[in-house]
């Protein structure tokens, strides 16, 4: 970002956190900030967001542990709070001193995009629904039943929030880390997919599935929305440009997964995994070779 390097590390036996940063060309790693544990048999481990606007945003999280049996250790109580980094002076601030249930996906300015979850009120504890189900209960039936969540975008300066989706309709997850891109964030609801412009603070529908699938997921690159649904068998994709909302179908060579993941990108190129390959190492293919479905054309 802005020809530097940024990475959250682990310090003192993983027990402690630090942003460090060093340049591009090279050089020693600098610490900008850091988190250690303030009483005994604490970890504050952080995870790093997002950068944007100067800022990284990263969460800190607090763990306090105890004895099991006097050997294990359990984690018995966390705190969890979302502060922001400047990357010039080091200076941290407190965006939200409980971040309990808000996850981040992307900043844009002082305008923020979380997905909230939110337990029902008369939700069981896990253990207790789970003694009561068949053998072979899947646990995200748990989260089906009584987890609700709400897509919001957050004022950073006043507090103010604007719901976008409730926890009463149908938000669906997507399982991709590319949620945002630019001012842009991604979500879905039901078979319909939105974009939420941060900088205009506006929401429009894109894209809507022509049938109900057995699996949806979906993330942004590019300046495109990949869609992707099926069933167990079969698998369709599409790119959809963002700004025009043209639309293009991707050939998914009649299997059930795609043919390329799409993982980085950088200019001209997506970095990603090539399924017939038959190894885990990265892949290349040019941007304009995988909107054309030309699979054989990515290199390593």
């Amino acid at each position: 970002y802005r020809e530097n390097y940024y990475a959250l590390v682990y310090t003192d036996d993983e027990t402690a956190s630090a942003l460090v940063t060093r340049p591009l060309s090279g050089g020693p790693l600098q610490t900008l900030a850091s988190w250690e544990p303030e009483n005994e048999n604490e970890a504050c481990r952080c995870v790093l967001r997002c950068v944007s606007f100067g800022k990284a945003y990263v969460n800190v999280n607090r763990e306090t542990y105890a004895l099991t049996d006097g050997v294990q250790l359990t984690a018995v109580a966390q705190e969890s709070s979302l502060v922001s980094v400047d990357l010039q002076t080091g200076e941290v601030s407190t965006i939200l001193e409980n971040d309990d249930g808000y996850d981040l996906y992307s900043v844009w300015e002082d305008i923020a995009a979380f997905r909230m979850l939110e337990m029902a009120e008369d939700a069981p504890e896990f253990e207790d629904w789970l003694a009561q189900q068949p053998e072979g209960t899947s646990w995200d039936e748990y989260d089906r039943q009584f987890l609700g969540i709400r897509f919001l975008v957050r004022n950073l300066k006043t507090g103010e929030e604007t719901v976008l989706v409730d926890a009463s309709e149908n938000y669906v997850r997507t399982v991709d880390p590319h949620r945002s891109w630019g001012q842009y964030a991604v979500y879905q609801v039901d078979r319909s997919l939105y974009v939420y412009d941060l900088e205009k603070q506006a929401a429009k529908k894109l894209f809507t599935y022509e049938q109900n699938w057995d699996f949806y997921n979906y993330m942004i690159l590019d300046g495109h929305v990949i869609v992707i649904g099926g069933t167990e068998d079969t698998c369709r994709a599409w790119a959809v440009d963002i700004a025009e909302g043209s639309v293009i179908e991707l050939d998914t060579l009649g299997g059930n997964v795609m043919p390329f993941s799409a993982h980085y990108e950088c200019n001209g190129y997506f970095v990603g995994l090539l399924h017939n390959s038959n190894n885990a190492d990265q892949y290349y293919i040019s941007k304009e070779d995988y909107y054309r479905s030309n699979y054989d054309a990515a290199f390593r």
